[in-house]
């Protein structure tokens, strides 16, 4: 400090003739104004690393969405693929329901079972085939 009051000295050509409150009063507002030097310096950074902050944050907020869109898509599909093999295997057992013996000899009632039991599998196929389409 004491280096920079004799620049100071020298510089407006003031000699040693300063008395000490002079000189107090000189540092200190040299002192303020450095201290205001920096302040805005600091200011200009903090400004800086906001705005890089919030594009930041837009980013994030940007993958978050494409990461959340990919994964619902990849959900589709596998619940695509799972109810491909439960259609598949539904389909299966469809026609080995189709396939009655006719020459088994069936009663009224068992006749009418076999009926029901076939049209619930028909109405569940429908069921998950319009579910499909509609999806």
């Amino acid at each position: 400090m004491q280096k920079r009051v004799v620049s100071l000295q020298d510089e407006f050509g003031v000699g040693a003739e300063i008395e000490d409150g002079e000189a107090k009063t000189l540092v200190a507002s040299t002192a303020l104004s450095s201290c205001k030097e920096t302040i805005a310096k600091l200011e200009e950074t903090q400004k800086h690393f906001a705005e890089d902050a919030e594009t930041e944050k837009e980013r994030i907020v940007s993958a978050t969405e494409r990461f959340e869109a990919l994964r619902k898509k990849f959900e589709m599909v596998k619940v695509t693929k799972e109810e491909a093999k439960k259609d598949s295997s539904g389909q299966e057992s469809a026609k080995e329901s189709r396939e009655v013996d006719l020459n088994e000899n069936l009663t009224n009632a068992e006749f009418a079972e076999k009926i029901d039991e076939l049209v619930e599998k028909v109405v569940s196929l429908e069921t998950t085939g319009s579910s499909h389409i509609c999806v």
